[in-house]
């Protein structure tokens, strides 16, 4: 009879450290309120997202884990590529930040920051991103409305003939 004996203390710390490490990480992702945060592998399949999806999104957790996120994007998106890209881009910079369309689970587009971040992984383990989706939504109304005032006032001054001045109110104060 042979027998050997092997002390693992050592590779149990290091698993109770990393899993520790884990729900930590969870932890601090669910408590974001105003971006659902995904995590992806390489292939774009969502692994992991934050409790906030349910509030940007539409989507619970059990829905979208497993999913692949061009769920999220619309149709001529799809079609350019243009999620690959975002990809590719994340990978040569790290990150990638746009305004772009997302997709609600009702099947409502609006518009969204998205910050893709490549959290590279050393060899053989596999890529992965984190996608940080907020609704801004409201800054592109904001936005549009501000232009089409300042489309109204340089048309109004265009066509006035007398002397005007904008006096600010609140700067006289």
């Amino acid at each position: 009879i042979l027998g050997t004996c092997e002390d693992v203390t050592l590779f149990q710390t290091a698993i109770h450290a990393l899993r520790d490490r884990e729900s930590r990480t969870k932890r601090l992702l669910s408590g974001v309120k105003d971006a659902a945060i995904l995590i992806l592998c390489e292939d774009g399949y969502i692994q992991f997202c934050n409790d906030a999806v349910q509030s940007v999104l539409g989507f619970t957790e059990a829905e979208l884990v497993g999913q692949h996120v061009s769920l999220l994007s619309p149709r001529p998106e799809l079609i350019s590529g243009q999620l690959l890209n975002t990809l590719a881009q994340a990978d040569s910079k790290f990150h990638h930040e746009e305004i772009t369309r997302r997709i609600r689970k009702c099947g409502n587009g609006f518009w969204a920051s998205v910050l893709t971040t490549s959290l590279t992984a050393e060899l053989p383990y596999s890529k992965n991103y984190c996608m940080v989706i907020r609704d801004v939504s409201h800054y592109k109304r904001e936005e549009k409305e501000l232009h089409e005032w300042k489309k109204r006032f340089e048309q109004l001054s265009e066509n006035v003939k007398e002397a005007f001045w904008i006096y600010d109110v609140r700067a006289a104060s």
